[in-house]
């Protein structure tokens, strides 16, 4: 198991890694002698606390702090729910943003961060005439192709200008996002809680 201290709080999961219990060095949290099995045991363990250090100093960069990971199921919304959010009146102009920024995450598959920093450099028209996002995913680092369909396409042009720089959109902070979704969900009929991520 490896095990994690974040204020005070403890938290844990399996490294999914089988140790001989005569192996283990509890003082140095490592598979004591020269062996191949120690060895490879150890590269692992290693490749571990590597990764535990890149993921904590990416929550520092990224906010400041960092918080111990909480496994929530948001669930998903039916068809059905989408039509009712996209044709469902907001009661302001932020609403309406937060819903329409929310819709073309659904159509898009865009992360709030990707959202967020999206600019019209992102957007291409390809050799088949189809506009396209063109975009490395911050969460993931990897580098997406996404065509845009008609009601995404329709979302950018509402907002075009807006931000007041070459961002598509002017999108609050998540806090706000995840906040107005909540009351658009309820004005919905929504019971699931709709988030952005």
């Amino acid at each position: 198991m490896c095990r994690l201290t974040v204020d005070g709080e403890i938290r844990q999961f399996s490294c999914k890694m089988d140790v001989p219990p005569h192996m283990w060095d509890t003082k140095t949290g490592r598979a004591a002698g020269r062996s191949a099995t120690a060895r490879i045991i150890n590269e692992e363990v290693d490749r571990i606390r590597a990764d535990i250090n890149r993921h904590y100093l990416e929550l520092i960069r990224k906010d400041g702090y960092v918080n111990s990971l909480e496994n929530v199921d948001r669930g998903y919304l039916s068809l059905e729910e989408i039509r009712t959010m996209i044709n469902t009146g907001m009661p302001g102009r932020t609403h309406e943003l937060v819903r329409d920024l929310f819709i073309f995450s659904t159509f898009t598959g865009l992360a709030y961060s990707d959202v967020k920093s999206l600019t019209y450099d992102n957007i291409q028209t390809f050799f088949d005439g189809n506009l396209w996002i063109i975009k490395r995913r911050k969460k993931t680092n990897t580098e997406s192709n996404i065509r845009l369909l008609e009601i995404p396409k329709r979302i950018i042009e509402k907002y075009r200008g807006i931000s007041g720089d070459n961002h598509v959109f002017p999108v609050p902070s998540n806090t706000t996002c995840n906040k107005i979704l909540k009351d658009i969900a309820s004005l919905c009929g929504i019971n699931r809680k709709p988030e952005t991520n």
